[in-house]
């Protein structure tokens, strides 16, 4: 096998055309399927950088009708109390605090956890340790543990970091702890946490069944399985909500293991990408395997003269998949680079819209794929051409193997099914591709409810000892936006706690005054938002009835609210909602407008009912808020100006997340631009490799029928009948591939709406466009051997009788 592998590189020296085409086609289609490979054995098969990850879950509290969330802080303490599945079950709540007491205060990405959380994921702190029990009541000293990131940003990696104390929002906390490189919790967020502290619960939390805020992690005993743990918290749940009816009505629980949640949403898209690149690999393969045959063809007379010589059919086919396997290496480590740019590539490509992005890495299994797959793609395309070779006619082989003859059918059908395969292949990936476009198209098209142009946002969170709650509304929001409002080119500003189609499930149940009181999980259901004065007119947001949230709506005063068009549609069918009264009874806010829709959870989902209430209430106490400001010019040049504003405003006071609103709607739209960009160009690459594959097939052919050319045209054919006989033969091989492309892609399509949800069909224009986008490209394919065709003197060709 060496003295052939030996030959084999010889033999491939000696014809460097054939042999880097060879290698170029496989390079592509193993670089990309080693490319996206990488990211789906790093996003979805590895485990999560936790100890004994598997047995980590998410426990999430389910209410009616088909709702799931986060838990209350009692009903999280019955749920470790009552469970005997768990070896333990913590809680955590992301949030944001400002680092203050540095030249240039920055806002923190801040996890809050109990103190046994950081211990339970099984993962040691770089420095120092992690919190220890008891660290997270509130009589115990603040204590912080860094980020690996914030200490080498801010802190210079200092070794000594352990022991001194750091100042967020004002409180000094005590550092005790540096977690390694890399480590990241919860490990769902496209962000790492800067900062973890302890999650420390008020006496008047662990009262409020009502209130959901934590998110909950357990880790399973040795030995129990998810079904057994499931069933014993649904009895806690059914247990508490017999205890606590009013509140725990309708409610039970939910396991989901931790890498579902983090992976869960990309999983399948990742999969079909990869099923679309081994269709990439597989017209490589075809392609070269034609290449193949063709040479083998000229090679007919060598192989003739080894059989007279001895060689058995089994030392050609073995000397024949050397060759094969030497091209398959050569093209492994070409595609190797290929992998390594295109990992790179679709890492910058994903933004955020890839989870785990910043552990995607070429690792020594990654080598082990790459070299398995350059041993079947040897195979898959060299076998065959092997097989065809080795069948070698002595007489015909001495007589004129390698002449420029006539083909006949039997001897060039299985080029043509490689050919038609190839093509076929390049068809499903366009209309898939096509289907992706056309729904990214169409969310684009959606009318989001707000007006983008000129919008700058940006996130601002004051803290609670200089802005204490009953004050931060008045001493903070009120004038940092009447201050922004005096920048020259500003036309409006104003803020809200969510900021549109970013981000939802901040919601609640609500009765309405007047009507009997539903219980739970029959009441009605809606979004809760806070605003600013001024948060409709910065987006452009119509007030289709009553009026605007106004400053004079003062805390003491009677509390008010607006809603949306699709709440007041689906209370208030018939009648119109200003004047009722919303809430509870305790407490009824006072419906004085009605707003316009805005897709709160994305372009691809309805307006959800919305409740917009004033900030200046402080209903629902948010204290971040996203900012908006309307300019009359680009937001690039208000940038500085806002910035400065909010600098002399408060000198401490951070700002961050800061960007356009414009970027705000291409984000949510980012996973499906994603999933469109790499489809296009795998189908690209498809296309190419397929157009190549067929150029090569009829330029073989026509060099093999160079004698029946010129016959033709010496007993009276024309150039243009010659013309038409080639082009013929290449549209028959077209038609055959977009009518057998066509039947396998609407297959495909059914099954990628199961994979991709809100994915449109393909519908009728697509298949045509790629049929013809086909067709056109057979024809330019073709183009070239056709005019060689026609160019044959017969002379020329009567010179091989």
């Amino acid at each position: 096998m060496i003295n052939d592998i030996r030959f084999a590189w010889r033999t491939l020296w000696k014809t460097p055309g054939f042999t880097l085409v060879a290698i170029l086609a496989l390079a592509l289609g193993i670089g990309a399927n080693t490319a996206i490979f990488t990211v789906v054995k790093n996003v979805v098969l590895k485990p999560l950088p936790y100890r004994q990850s598997h047995q980590l879950f998410t426990i999430w509290e389910t209410f009616l009708p088909s709702g799931w969330g986060t838990v209350s802080t009692p009903n999280f303490g019955d749920w470790r109390e009552q469970n005997h599945s768990f070896e333990a079950i913590e809680a955590f709540s992301s949030t944001n605090r400002n680092l203050q007491g540095v030249d240039q205060p920055e806002r923190l990405r801040a996890t809050a956890v109990t103190a046994n959380l950081l211990r339970m994921v099984g993962v040691p702190a770089h420095l120092g340790r992690v919190f220890e029990a008891g660290e997270d009541q509130p009589d115990k000293a603040s204590v912080a543990v860094l980020g690996s990131a914030l200490w080498k940003r801010r802190f210079s990696a200092d070794p000594k970091i352990v022991g001194k104390t750091i100042s967020l929002d004002g409180e000094q906390h005590t550092v005790i702890g540096v977690m390694p490189d890399g480590f990241q919790f919860p490990p769902q967020s496209r962000l790492a946490t800067d900062i973890f502290i302890p999650l420390r619960v008020t006496a008047d939390q662990r009262k409020q069944r009502g209130s959901h805020w934590m998110f909950a992690v357990g880790r399973l005993k040795d030995g129990v399985s998810t079904e057994v743990a499931s069933a014993d918290l649904k009895a806690v749940a059914a247990r508490l909500a017999r205890d606590y009816p009013k509140e725990q009505q309708g409610r039970s629980i939910r396991l989901q293991s931790l890498s579902d949640v983090v992976s869960g949403e990309v999983r399948p898209v990742l999969f079909v990408l990869l099923a679309a690149v081994g269709a990439v690999l597989l017209i490589a393969c075809a392609n070269v395997a034609n290449l193949l045959l063709a040479r083998a063809a000229v090679r007919e007379r060598e192989m003739a003269v080894r059989t007279a010589l001895g060689s058995s059919r089994l030392r050609l086919v073995r000397l024949m998949l050397a060759e094969s396997f030497v091209i398959a290496m050569l093209g492994g480590v070409v595609g190797l680079a290929v992998a390594y740019w295109g990992v790179d590539g679709i890492v910058a490509l994903a933004g955020t819209a890839l989870p785990r992005a910043s552990e995607i890495q070429v690792d020594g299994s990654i080598f082990l794929y790459l070299l398995t797959a350059c041993i079947l793609t040897a195979f898959i395309f060299g076998l065959a051409p092997a097989l065809r070779a080795s069948q070698t006619d002595l007489t015909v082989g001495l007589r004129d193997g390698g002449s420029k003859g006539s083909v006949g059918g039997t001897k060039q059908w299985l080029r043509n099914a490689l050919v038609v395969a190839e093509l076929a292949l390049a068809f499903v990936l366009l209309v898939s591709t096509g289907t992706l476009m056309r729904t990214l198209l169409g969310l684009m098209s959606v009318e989001s409810g707000v007006k983008t142009e000129n919008v700058m946002t940006f996130l601002v969170s004051p803290p609670e000892k200089k802005y204490p709650n009953e004050q931060m509304a008045e001493r903070f929001y009120k004038p940092l936006l009447d201050h922004l409002r005096t920048i020259p080119g500003v036309r409006a500003a104003g803020a809200i706690n969510m900021l549109p189609m970013q981000n939802w499930g901040y919601n609640g149940e609500f009765q309405i005054d007047g009507r009997p009181h539903a219980s739970a999980g029959e009441a009605p259901r809606s979004e809760f938002r806070e605003v600013t004065p001024g948060y409709f007119q910065a987006l452009n947001i119509p007030i289709l009835e009553g009026r605007d949230i106004q400053e004079s709506d003062a805390p003491k005063r009677q509390q008010v609210a607006l809603v949306n068009k699709a709440l007041a549609k689906l209370y208030f069918p018939n009648e119109s909602a200003v004047g009722h009264r919303i809430g509870d009874p305790e407490g009824w806010t006072l419906i004085v407008g009605v707003a316009g829709d805005v897709r709160q959870a994305g372009l691809d989902r309805p307006a959800m009912p919305e409740i917009y209430f004033s900030s200046q209430q402080g209903q629902l106490g948010a204290r971040q808020m996203a900012v908006l400001v309307r300019g009359s010019t680009p937001p690039a040049t208000l940038a500085p100006a806002i910035r400065n504003a909010v600098r002399t405003f408060d000198r401490d006071q951070p700002i961050f997340a800061v960007k356009t609103m414009e970027s705000v709607v291409d984000e949510s739209v980012a996973s499906q631009r994603l999933n469109f960009r790499l489809m296009g160009i795998f189908s690209a690459l498809a296309m190419l490799l397929a157009s190549a594959g067929i150029y090569g097939v009829m330029s073989y052919l026509v060099n093999q029928r160079t004698r029946e050319f010129g016959v033709r045209m010496a007993l009276g054919a024309a150039s243009s009948d010659v013309l038409r006989l080639v082009l013929r033969e290449s549209a028959i091989l077209a038609g055959v591939a977009i009518a057998l492309g066509a039947v396998v892609a609407l297959a495909t399509a059914r099954v990628l709406q199961q994979f991709i949800p809100g994915l449109t069909g393909a519908g009728a224009p697509i298949f045509l466009g790629v049929a013809a986008l086909v067709a056109v490209v057979v024809a330019a394919a073709t183009l070239i051997p056709a005019w060689r065709a026609m160019s044959v003197h017969p002379m020329e060709a009567l010179r091989w009788e």
